[in-house]
């Protein structure tokens, strides 16, 4: 019978980022079987959108607020969300597949990357050496987040080659 490893490399595997069908299909067991065990250590994972919204938050503070003036709902920036979730393996529906394809062209196109300014809101700026093939400008002073949202943050190719 397969079983799963000690709750020692079970907590150093999930903190590298194994999902719990790829440990199942490691260790040849059921994925309930390796959910079970995760959740009975205290492990969870957060939905992908949960992930996604942190970390823009963490990086960005982005204006919310129950009046008019909020930045969370703007166009660019939940196309940039679904864009990553997208990069992280998420399905999206094919009207926010639409709104990840506009968002990269008009990235393209303008050889630009997605800034955040807390009094204006989201904005399409030059892209700078800095910003290497991000689809955000990381704020200067701020931790980068995860090796894999990291990678998620990046462009498929390097905007301006075709």
């Amino acid at each position: 019978m397969a079983k799963l490893p000690s709750d020692a490399e079970l907590r150093k595997m999930f903190h590298l980022g194994w999902k719990d069908d790829a440990l199942a299909a490691q260790y040849g067991v059921k994925k309930q079987a390796a959910n079970r065990r995760r959740i009975r250590m205290g492990l969870y994972q957060k939905p992908t959108a949960t992930r996604v919204t942190e970390m823009v938050n963490e990086a960005w503070d982005v204006k919310t607020t129950s009046g008019g003036d909020s930045h969370h709902a703007q166009r660019p920036l939940q196309a940039m969300k679904y864009f990553i979730r997208q990069q992280l393996g998420d399905q999206l529906s094919p009207p926010q597949e639409r709104r990840v394809q506009n968002l990269l062209d008009r990235l393209a196109r303008e050889g630009a990357v997605l800034d955040y300014n807390r009094d204006t809101g989201i904005r399409f700026v030059p892209r700078a050496p800095e910003d290497g093939r991000r689809v955000m400008r990381w704020p200067e002073g701020k931790d980068l987040p995860s090796q894999e949202l990291q990678a998620a943050m990046e462009l498929p190719s390097p905007v301006g080659e075709g």
